[in-house]
């Protein structure tokens, strides 16, 4: 699902703006998609245009290179052929809160 919604951001980077006031990096598992989502936020809001090879290479520059056996930029062009349309990432975000709500009761 963290795959999902982050590919879907990336093609689609202005629902960032719609999640921003109640999704957070916290509310993904993984380090390296917790960074992701994070440079990807912070190039939106700053009126960036996103780009996979801008990514990748602020997420080098946060000496995240690979995920699992692959180097991430081939991982971010991986996950940016999702299908999910942008109702579907909201959608998918929620249910993503619903497992850190999850996770944080369980520790």
């Amino acid at each position: 699902m963290e795959q999902q919604v982050l590919g879907g951001l990336i093609n689609f980077p202005q629902i960032i703006v719609e999640i921003d006031s109640f999704f957070s990096e916290n509310d993904l598992s993984h380090r390296t998609h917790k960074a992701l989502y994070s440079v990807l936020k912070s190039i939106v809001l700053s009126g960036q245009k996103v780009e996979k090879i801008v990514l990748a290479q602020k997420l080098s520059d946060l000496k995240i290179i690979k995920f699992e056996e692959l180097d991430i930029f081939t991982y971010i062009e991986d996950i940016s052929f999702s299908k999910i349309q942008p109702n579907g990432i909201t959608d998918v975000v929620k249910e993503l809160i619903k497992l850190r709500i999850r996770r944080d009761l369980w520790d």
